[in-house]
């Protein structure tokens, strides 16, 4: 919504207005934080192709960009386009994606959603 405030008043003055989605990207600052694993740095697009794809995207001319690898690429596009079957989703790999982060699996696994709850005992 904002960005078709931004285009309409940018536009007359002959600026064209591109929307950058990324999903995790891979940055010095995170790999110096101890990232979880190399499966999980794997998922993530790298910072120079990130910029690539962002200067591409508005040299295109196109409205909006969403740069990720998948599963998380799919999960924005449910959340963003069917909110109702992003968020089950959402909720179906949360409490998954916690105990991967915590055993330092990869938080980016299609894995998560083929995962079942533990019962409690």
């Amino acid at each position: 919504m904002v960005q078709f405030l931004v285009d309409v008043q940018l536009c007359q003055k002959g600026i064209k207005v591109t929307v950058v989605c990324p999903g995790p990207i891979k940055t010095s600052k995170a790999s110096a934080a101890g990232s979880s694993s190399k499966t999980d740095s794997e998922r993530r697009v790298s910072l120079e192709r990130c910029a690539e794809l962002t200067i591409v995207a508005a040299t295109h001319g196109l409205k909006e960009a969403w740069i990720s690898s998948q599963p998380v690429l799919m999960i924005m596009y449910l959340v963003q386009y069917l909110p109702t079957v992003g968020f089950w989703v959402m909720d179906k790999i949360g409490a998954n994606r916690l105990e991967a982060v915590e055993t330092k699996d990869s938080a980016y696994s299609w894995n998560l959603l083929l995962r079942r709850k533990k019962k409690a005992a």
